[in-house]
């Protein structure tokens, strides 16, 4: 029936089963830890619910582990951040927000409302990247990890955090900023909408995380080039445009693959469908 009516929301975890081993028992790590750093990520721009702690309002989404096979990289997909899994220790090194995007400026572009026709332009709109698939990439020296934009609401029951506003004249799906902790201060007039209809490349420092590349707007450009019949389909009608108001082509993993002396990524579209490719040595 929705979060705190007659359910339990699960803690989030990570299990490490070391398979070398001659019995091999797996280690379940939780979130615990960081109940009492609560203030500490809102702060950072960590996204958590409104009167949820971390260890519960974490749900890790997808990993990816470092060559060495010592770290692993967890996307907190409605936190809009990832967790730094030491694999040895088993415990969780740190948590970091992946930032927002800025859909009032050039290359950003967006088409947010839904209206049967493709208007790729600046929108009073923050994008909150929220990934799903997340990749590891290892290159002179440094650590870079590939994230798939997706987004995504935290819906059970009767609970959302989702709302809508009008732009334009039609209803757009944004988050309901009042029950996030986290958001970064904006001008009323500015709503953040589900992900970054895009990827973006995060070097790893000791800081934590620094996006040094996100693809803007390329993915709704390049589409509405070659399927302006079917530009922001979803998987399940083929309409144009039905999809504008969430999430658009809603990138979902991606993967690095070496060909050569080549490093590309490709990047799976969920909704409109088909991969995009991007040369990233």
């Amino acid at each position: 029936e929705g979060y705190g009516q007659d359910t339990e929301d699960p803690k989030g975890s990570v299990t490490v089963v070391d398979l070398s081993a001659d019995q091999p028992e797996p280690k379940t790590v939780t979130f615990d830890d960081w109940d009492e750093r609560r203030e500490e990520l809102v702060e950072n721009n960590v996204l958590l619910k409104t009167g949820r702690m971390p260890s519960v309002d974490f749900e890790p989404e997808y990993l990816a582990v470092s060559d060495d096979g010592k770290t692993a990289y967890v996307t907190l997909q409605e936190a809009n951040a990832i967790a730094v899994l030491d694999m040895e220790e088993g415990r969780f090194t740190g948590i970091y927000s992946l930032g927002f995007k800025d859909h009032r400026v050039k290359g950003n572009e967006i088409d947010a409302v839904k209206d049967k026709k493709i208007g790729i332009k600046w929108e009073n709109l923050m994008g909150v990247y929220m990934p799903d698939g997340v990749s590891v990439y290892e290159a002179g020296g440094k650590t870079y990890l590939l994230t798939a934009n997706e987004g995504d609401a935290s819906e059970w029951g009767d609970y959302t955090n989702m709302t809508k506003v009008k732009i334009s004249g039609e209803k757009v799906e944004v988050l309901d900023k009042t029950k996030l902790d986290g958001l970064p201060q904006v001008p009323e007039a500015v709503n953040f909408i589900l992900g970054g209809r895009s990827f973006s490349i995060y070097e790893v420092t000791d800081q934590g995380l620094s996006q040094v590349f996100d693809s803007g707007s390329d993915f709704e450009r390049i589409t509405a080039a070659d399927y302006p019949e079917y530009f922001n389909a979803s998987n399940k009608n083929n309409k144009l445009d039905s999809r504008s108001d969430a999430k658009g082509p809603e990138p979902e993993s991606v993967t690095v693959c070496r060909v050569g002396s080549k490093v590309y990524a490709y990047i799976g579209l969920e909704r409109i469908g088909g991969v995009m490719l991007y040369d990233v040595t």
